[in-house]
């Protein structure tokens, strides 16, 4: 998956931001799988876009649900694991 948000026209140049994600799961059987999931949200020097957490919303930068947001400029990766077995 890969978006993309252009820079704001009232704001000018170096507010756009890219975001790309993958995801892989494996079967080990008809009960049994694992996931593996990667994101990385790469923001332009003023741009400020942040990971959604989408049980209690945005992570922020104080590592919180509803924190203050990202800072301008930075940039995140996440990588995710899970394991489900149906009993």
């Amino acid at each position: 998956d890969y978006t993309r948000a252009n820079d704001d026209k009232i704001m000018g140049g170096g507010t756009g931001s890219r975001q790309w994600s993958t995801s892989w799961i494996y079967a080990f059987s008809k009960r049994t799988e694992m996931g593996l999931s990667y994101t990385r949200v790469d923001n332009d020097r003023f741009a400020a876009y942040e990971p959604q957490d989408t049980a209690t919303g945005s992570l922020g930068s104080t590592g919180t649900a509803g924190g203050a947001g990202g800072n301008a400029g930075e940039t995140y990766t996440i990588w995710g694991v899970n394991m489900t077995h149906k009993f």
